[in-house]
């Protein structure tokens, strides 16, 4: 798998979403972009502080509505 992967957790509440993307990451090679999806008002912030907390790479995150599409790129192992 490479390119993007999107993974949809609308629905989920923390820690939720932020589980189900460590998950997918443990499948994916390194350098595959995780699109995240999630409706949890605290998604954005989560994110971000899991990202820098696992040293992966967090592209940024867009909210329309009360969804909130985040990027994360695998950075290692």
């Amino acid at each position: 798998m490479s390119g993007e992967d999107v993974l949809d957790t609308r629905g989920s509440l923390c820690p939720q979403p932020i589980l189900d993307l460590a998950k997918r990451l443990s499948q994916v090679p390194v350098g595959t972009v995780v699109c995240v999806v999630s409706d949890d008002a605290a998604f954005p912030f989560d994110l971000e502080a899991w990202c820098a907390g696992h040293r992966h790479e967090f592209l940024g995150c867009t909210t329309q509505g009360h969804d909130h599409t985040g990027h994360v790129k695998k950075s290692h192992e």
